[in-house]
């Protein structure tokens, strides 16, 4: 049977040995090349929810990086770099988060003492987590996303101290500081002792470290590709000026 191929204009000819349905001259599907031009194409899969958020967060994030400078923000991401090895390189290192960090702490024992003398001890080490934390939600919700970098490095060296007085736990060598004065109590020497996983305190103490080590270099990954996506979008706006 003859057979004209709308897309190349093909005429089929009796002899020819490719299927009925399709051309043997471009290899075209004359039932879809005739649903194309009718409009009549199967629609695609719809998307899962969790595939159109992540497609939805992408797409917000590139249209963000649109036109901004990253100069400055490459400066701050090479000194956090820079803190992630110190900080893996020696488990006494404090960088300027140091200051910062130890402030929340002593605050978050404040915070946290209305519910009990274990809540109270706790309370500096959530509030120290959750400083960083809060302030990544803060900008996605700004949004800023180069900041969400940033918090989560500065997440990382509060896991980093973490670790560093948690594995202090049974040897209880490092210096402590204590607001107001008084008998100081040594955080995680107190909770693992009640929570009876004391012998546990360097293996914990490892675990949390490695979730800095995470931490820092996941975000300076990320930062990293935020750093891309706004290079290359001024280098496509210097090229359509050009």
């Amino acid at each position: 049977m003859e057979k004209l191929c709308i897309k190349c204009g093909y005429l089929r000819k009796p002899g020819d040995t490719s299927p009925e349905g399709e051309c043997p001259h471009c290899g075209a599907i004359y039932s879809k090349v005739e649903a194309a031009l009718k409009g009549e194409l199967p629609h695609p899969a719809p998307e899962s929810a969790e595939d159109s958020f992540w497609r939805s967060l992408v797409d917000n994030i590139e249209n963000w990086c649109q036109g901004r400078i990253w100069y400055g923000r490459a400066l701050l991401l090479l000194w956090l770099a820079w803190v992630g090895i110190e900080h893996f390189r020696d488990p006494l290192y404090t960088s300027l988060f140091g200051g910062l960090n130890l402030g929340i702490h002593e605050a978050g024992h404040l915070v946290f003492r209305f519910d009990g003398e274990f809540l109270m001890v706790a309370g500096g080490t959530i509030l120290q987590l959750a400083a960083p934390v809060g302030a990544a939600i803060m900008f996605l919700r700004q949004p800023d996303y180069f900041a969400l970098a940033v918090c989560g490095s500065w997440l990382s060296t509060n896991l980093y101290n973490v670790a560093t007085y948690m594995a202090d736990a049974r040897a209880m060598e490092l210096p402590l500081v204590s607001l107001g004065g008084g008998d100081t109590i040594h955080d995680w020497h107190y909770m693992l002792t009640h929570l009876h996983l004391l012998v546990w305190d360097t293996r914990l103490a490892s675990f949390t470290r490695f979730l800095g080590f995470l931490a820092m270099w996941g975000s300076i990954a990320f930062g990293t590709w935020i750093l891309w996506k706004m290079a290359r979008s001024r280098g496509g706006d210097a090229a359509a000026e050009d």
